[in-house]
């Protein structure tokens, strides 16, 4: 089992597929606010794409998921005729949106159920506007007649859901899925700072027409939580030459800054459900390194000076390790994937913490402790993780 995913993946990484019109601009679904407290009038849809390009055959599609209709082609919007504005976001929303530039109706316009949005690109809208109000997917194989279309190119495709999904609801021609928020179909789904970043998928616009929709103007970022914490740095002086790291890093290395390796966690810490991942900023510039990871902590909460080790201080008891990475010319990295079994035979209960390092090559660093200069190698601060069920 994979217990790592690239860091950021509520950011950037679970994107829907983007397809490039052949010969053409790039287009994208970017924000949705489909349901929200009240009478649903703020309602919208934005793509966004180069400023000027022409929209014409392009169609935003809804199919419904529900139970009682699914299959249904519900929605089907006709941008021909109408251009990206300047700024590069096109928005088709109720008639009091702010930045509209498509009023499709006064309210209650998209359902707020399990859907699928797409948008297409077509050279046939009138076959596709005429399969408006029917059932797209008559073989119940889950992949909708417009996707088979020789006539329709799919650019964007996203999958909200709510409650019923994997029961009774279902999504289409292989969407990315996103929701439910709790039981709740989502009041709204977003790309992280805009397309071609990925939707966010922990994170969804309020239900209570909060400041967060962005209608006409660029997303917020997708929100990080991290799983955990960090401990064992190097600003207490407890490093080789008494050095001193950055605030909550680990000792100085050679990154020319001095800061010290810092390792962040991110995502989610279930053993059911796990999407942690990890980001590691500030290394020494394009070395190889490694994540190790153990039941206990040699340096627990900080500053014991009898565990320097080499260039940094060593701060947890490892069990695994992963694979060899490098970092970028910055002393950057992203862990994607821990190469090992954190959770297989012998593993740690829920509720029990789990402390992790990542130890790097860092040649050129004139400060060493035993095992002595030969050694090159440093330690970022290590990092805590409490893991639930």
């Amino acid at each position: 089992m994979k217990k790592f995913v690239l860091a950021g993946a509520t950011t950037a990484f679970l994107a829907s597929q983007v397809v490039a019109n052949t010969g053409g601009p790039t287009f994208a679904l970017n924000e949705l606010y489909i349901s929200h407290t009240g009478t649903d009038n703020m309602e919208f849809i934005e793509i966004t794409g180069p400023g000027g390009a022409s929209l014409d055959g392009l169609m935003i599609l809804e199919v419904e998921g529900d139970s009682t209709n699914t299959g249904t082609l519900d929605r089907a919007i006709d941008l021909t005729g109408h251009t990206m504005p300047g700024d590069g976001y096109f928005v088709a929303g109720n008639t009091a949106v702010t930045n509209n530039d498509l009023d499709v109706g006064a309210d209650n316009i998209y359902e707020n159920g399990t859907e699928t949005f797409y948008l297409i690109s077509t050279t046939d809208v009138a076959a596709v506007s005429a399969l408006l109000g029917t059932n797209v997917d008559g073989d119940l194989d889950l992949n909708t007649d417009i996707a088979a279309m020789s006539s329709v190119t799919i650019i964007d495709i996203i999958g909200m859901v709510d409650g019923g999904f994997g029961t009774t609801d279902f999504i289409y021609d292989g969407a990315q899925v996103i929701g439910p928020d709790g039981t709740f179909f989502p009041a709204g789904i977003f790309r992280g700072n805009d397309a071609p970043n990925g939707w966010c998928t922990d994170t969804f616009l309020d239900f209570n027409l909060a400041g967060d929709r962005t209608p006409g103007a660029m997303n917020i970022a997708c929100p990080t939580t991290e799983p955990g914490s960090g401990f064992c740095d190097g600003s207490s002086g407890s490093c080789p030459c008494a050095a001193v790291g950055a605030a909550g890093q680990g000792c100085p290395n050679t990154n020319a800054n001095g800061n010290g390796a810092l390792l962040v966690g991110n995502g989610t810490a279930s053993l059911s459900g796990d999407t942690v991942g990890f980001v590691i900023s500030d290394g020494s510039p394009s070395k190889p390194g490694i994540l190790i990871q153990g039941p206990n902590a040699l340096n627990f909460p900080n500053g014991n000076p009898a565990v320097p080790n080499a260039s940094g201080i060593f701060c947890v008891n490892p069990t695994l390790r992963g694979g060899v990475f490098f970092t970028d010319a910055n002393g950057d990295a992203t862990v994607t994937d821990f190469q090992g079994m954190p959770f297989g035979a012998s593993a740690q209960p829920a509720g029990s913490d789990t402390y992790y390092q990542y130890w790097f090559r860092d040649p050129g660093n004139t400060c060493q402790n035993a095992p002595g200069t030969s050694a090159a190698f440093n330690f970022s601060n290590a990092y805590s993780i409490n893991w639930g069920a």
